[in-house]
């Protein structure tokens, strides 16, 4: 059986027309500056080249991990309000799925996972197209992106997802990365709805402070 490290994340500036963007509070805080330290991007200054830089690292990685056969790599929407319309304001990060689709093909170890906000007018439009793409599942991250999972207008995002058989991975439980803007979202008992509907659900860090 395959080896598959389920939990990878890639993210940019738009350097290079990734379409990859960062908030300036993302960029400036503790958090950020310690991944750029560890991943030996420096902490400090504007980061240059930010996109080119760890797409090449990710791509090391992948070919220093022999016993890794496959990354799970996600997308991140934007904050969506619940009239569909787009929020930029409250949108720390932003990794097209067109990017992490495109990474798939250039990589064999690669596979996309997708990030699609339901509140989107065009969320099963872009569903249909991720699948279509060959994305392996769709990621949440429900305290920062926005969108509740136990909320029943999401069933026909969910009726979908079963219907083209790819699993929901939630974030559930805490964050230290990004700022957290809907805590009452990451409970695990809010996926029940999901699981109702036929989804494969996996929820990520299973509830724990993360």
């Amino acid at each position: 059986p395959s080896l598959i490290d389920g939990h990878t994340h890639i993210f940019g500036t738009g350097e290079g027309g990734t379409g990859c963007t960062l908030s300036r509070r993302l960029l400036g805080s503790m958090a950020f500056r310690f991944l750029r330290w560890k991943l030996g991007l420096g902490a400090f200054g504007e980061p240059r080249d930010l996109d080119t830089r760890l797409r090449e690292l990710l791509f090391k990685d992948l070919e220093t991990a022999p016993s890794v056969d496959y990354v799970v790599l996600y997308g991140h929407d934007r904050v969506y309000d619940p009239d569909g319309r787009p929020r930029e304001d409250l949108s720390q990060l932003h990794t097209p799925n067109d990017y992490v689709l495109r990474l798939a093909r250039e990589h064999p170890k690669i596979l996309a996972g997708g990030s699609i906000h339901p509140h989107r007018p065009d969320a099963l439009d872009a569903l249909a197209r991720c699948a279509e793409a060959g994305a392996a599942l769709v990621k949440w991250l429900p305290n920062s992106q926005g969108m509740d999972p136990a909320a029943r207008r999401h069933r026909p995002f969910y009726e979908a997802l079963t219907r083209l058989r790819l699993p929901l991975v939630a974030h559930t439980g805490g964050e230290h990365t990004v700022a957290i803007g809907w805590p009452q979202y990451t409970d695990p008992a809010r996926l029940e709805l999901p699981l109702d509907c036929g989804v494969t659900v996996i929820a990520a860090h299973s509830g724990t402070r993360s």
